[in-house]
């Protein structure tokens, strides 16, 4: 086995030789041949011959100079190359001859493929990605339901402790809960999202500060203890313009002294992406922060969303049972030393717990995705009409060049050569498409945001390039590029070779075939508005 897998690692270096040192392999190959040319030159005058008759005899013995020189680049196995760089410069040529037709062709591409990647950029940034966090596929949300609500994110403060202190199926559980506050320092007040958290809670997620330290469960011991906070990276630049100099600095929260301790790092929006909260305090600070009685230790405010991580081994059902028991036991009797009624009763005794996976976010966001999902689907209705139409057009252009494929299946090309020919000019017009559609998918997507987040504070949502929408973009460039391509290329090859190579050609069966791609596609669209309209 181990020395099958050397030959296979020399034979891939080989080749890796071969496509990068490629002038350097041919000049080797002509020295060689040479060499054994002259080697029976010398061989043939040694015996006798005349120089000009040696000559002829070396030649005789070597042969087709050229076939030998094809014959070795065979064993190279690197043909194929050679005929995708030559098939793609045709190709450049042939679309460089027709500029109307590729402006047309690659425009519509463009505009098509830029509009579903925008779209594509936009869900996978907000439903798609991961959080950026330690292990995000191993956090959960706590949820609840019962007879009166379908699900509820919030919990007392009470139940939280409570159920971090006595379970055994968690790792670590945090809790935090969201406000509007005004920050006051030297450079005037403003209106801030804060984020109240547990002290585990960066601890939990696993995230380290850029700048200073992070809440941490020492500040989290006792109500007003700990008058810190931290920064969200998108808040320090918009406030204190990347000022290292703020941490460590006093500024007044609803007019209570707080210290500034550190600063997150950047991309870190919190559980909901593309929304960022500014300054993030500890839960505890809740009454100085409102100025207010404390909720603390109340068991009937909910405002609190649980977050955990599972402890390794165990289930999701598993946990969900835990925490459903520990609910039970948390309402019964008296919810907070108030009796309760038979009907409250058996309200909270229906109390059920489910945990939800939040590795790519909070559930806040997935409100966005029927929209999004819907503006998509039409982008890519649209982009087939812009493909059906074009791969019309090369049909027609297709037709014309009838007696150019005749020509070429008799000088001894194949019919699949001949349709790779043809896909690698519908290809090069995908990837070019592809190519522009980048730069229109950045525009547009700033367009929607633009339009679906108008209102929206505190939006760190962009559409910058990244590496899932190149990926996308490449993907749909080469599908719409074999999309267009393969039915006229087909047609193409479908010739019979007489009648190829005679100029009188009808296109009847051509006009044919483009008017049952049209048909089709006015079909795909019309089911899928139907479809939208019963949803």
């Amino acid at each position: 086995m181990l020395s099958g897998f050397r030959r296979f690692l020399r034979v891939v270096r080989l080749r890796l030789r071969s496509v990068l040192k490629k002038d350097r392999l041919e000049a080797e190959l002509q020295r060689e041949l040479i060499f054994h040319f002259d080697h029976l030159v010398k061989e043939s005058i040694a015996e006798g011959m005349s120089p000009d008759e040696a000559r002829r005899a070396a030649r005789r013995a070597i042969g087709n100079i050229a076939l030998l020189e094809e014959e070795c680049r065979d064993r190279r196995r690197l043909g194929w190359l050679d005929d995708l760089r030559n098939d793609t410069a045709y190709a450049w040529r042939l679309l460089l001859k027709s500029p109307g037709f590729t402006a047309v062709a690659v425009g519509s591409l463009a505009l098509g493929i830029g509009a579903n990647t925008a779209i594509f950029t936009l869900m996978y940034r907000m439903l798609l990605e991961a959080l950026p966090v330690k292990d995000p596929q191993g956090l959960v949300l706590l949820s609840r339901r019962n007879l009166e609500s379908a699900d509820i994110n919030s919990f007392p403060h009470p139940f939280f402790r409570e159920l971090a202190a006595g379970n055994s199926v968690f790792e670590g559980i945090a809790c935090h809960g969201s406000g509007t506050i005004a920050v006051a320092d030297d450079r005037g007040s403003s209106p801030a999202i804060v984020e109240e958290v547990s002290g585990n809670f960066f601890t939990l997620l696993g995230v380290q500060p850029v700048l200073g330290r992070l809440l941490s469960p020492d500040d989290d011991r006792a109500p007003g203890g700990h008058p810190v906070m931290v920064l969200s990276h998108n808040y320090w630049r918009r406030r204190f313009g990347l000022d290292p100099s703020v941490v460590g600095k006093t500024v007044h929260v609803n007019a209570y002294p707080m210290t500034v301790i550190g600063i997150l790092p950047r991309g870190f929006d919190g559980l909901r992406p593309g929304f960022s909260p500014d300054v993030y305090i500890s839960v505890m600070m809740q009454p100085q922060l409102w100025q207010s009685s404390s909720i603390l230790d109340s068991r009937r405010h909910y405002w609190l969303t649980l977050i955990a991580r599972l402890r390794p081994g165990v289930t999701m059902a598993q946990a969900e049972a835990s925490a459903r028991s520990f609910m039970l036991s948390y309402f019964e009797g008296n919810g907070g030393g108030i009796p309760l009624t038979a009907y409250a009763r058996r309200v909270h005794e229906s109390e059920q717990i489910e945990l939800k996976p939040i590795g790519t976010g909070l559930d806040a966001n997935r409100d966005l995705a029927t929209p999004l999902l819907v503006i998509l689907a039409v982008a890519g209705s649209v982009l087939l009409i812009a493909c059906v139409n074009l791969a019309n057009l090369l049909l027609a252009r297709n037709s014309a060049r009838h007696h150019e494929f005749a020509v070429r299946l008799a000088l001894g090309a194949s019919r699949f050569r001949v349709l790779r020919q043809l896909l690698s000019e519908s290809l090069l017009l995908g990837l070019l498409g592809g190519l522009l559609g980048l730069g229109l998918a950045f525009a547009c997507g700033r367009l929607l945001i633009a339009m679906l987040f108008a209102e929206t504070p505190n939006l760190t949502l962009d559409a910058a390039p990244s590496r899932p929408m190149l990926v996308f973009n490449f993907a749909g460039a080469t599908f719409c590029g074999l999309l267009v391509g393969l039915a006229p290329a087909w047609r193409g090859i479908q010739e019979s070779l007489s009648a190829g190579l005679k100029y009188g050609r009808t296109v009847a069966g051509t006009r044919l075939l483009g008017r049952k791609l049209v048909l089709l596609c006015y079909k795909y669209s019309l089911l899928y508005g139907l479809h939208s309209g019963m949803r």
